[in-house]
């Protein structure tokens, strides 16, 4: 059952529902302020909202302690790699130029460009080893990546699309949005959400009893 988490800096709300759920999904959304990976705002940043990004490293926080399984989107990949003391670049047009187009004018149900999965990864796994199309629409990304996680994707211009745990923290990240692409008939990316309620279904059976 989806349960939807609201926006609150109260701990106790935030607390109660993390105690009662099987898995946490982090989704899309603005900018990551880069007060959070201790860098000043570039002149191309764009909105932001700390209080969204306190409210999700909080989440993060206390799933992680809760050994919850952890899906993350798009802004969800960049959050969690901030978590865990990753950076991000502010602006991929001007701080990491590419002819990969990130930020696409196509519907969500439309891939726009190539992701290469790992092979032997957990998203290659989920998904099959190889190369997928997939919709992009952000201008952030991940630069240094987090201690305690590894690469499952890259874009053609090696701009990460993929990252997982390597430790027990049960956690799984794409930068493109398996969301649409499922709403337009994609059956492959689908997985990508059939396996989270494993993990779920998992949790429920071995930390809850």
């Amino acid at each position: 059952t989806p349960v939807v988490i609201p926006v609150t800096d109260n701990m106790g709300v935030i607390s109660h529902i993390l105690n009662e759920v099987d898995g946490l999904v982090l989704v899309g959304g603005e900018d990551v302020n880069p007060s959070f990976y201790k860098e000043q705002p570039a002149a191309e940043l764009e909105k932001v909202d700390s209080i969204r990004d306190v409210y999700d490293l909080t989440l993060i926080k206390l799933a992680t302690d809760r050994k919850l399984p952890i899906l993350g989107i798009c802004r969800g990949e960049q959050i969690i790699n901030v978590a865990f003391g990753g950076t991000l670049y502010q602006d991929l047009p001007t701080q990491n130029s590419s002819t990969v187009q990130h930020r696409q004018t196509l519907p969500r149900e439309v891939g726009t460009h190539n992701v290469s999965v790992v092979s032997g990864s957990e998203l290659a796994r989920i998904l099959g080893p190889g190369n997928f199309m997939v919709n992009t629409f952000h201008h952030q990304a991940i630069k240094d990546l987090a201690p305690g996680f590894t690469v499952t994707a890259q874009a053609d211009d090696g701009v990460v699309e993929g990252i997982e745990s390597l430790k027990k923290l049960n956690i799984l990240a794409v930068q493109w949005h398996p969301e649409g692409l499922v709403n337009g008939g994609d059956t492959v990316m689908l997985n990508i959400f059939k396996d989270l309620v494993h993990r779920a279904t998992t949790y429920k059976k071995q930390e809850r009893k």
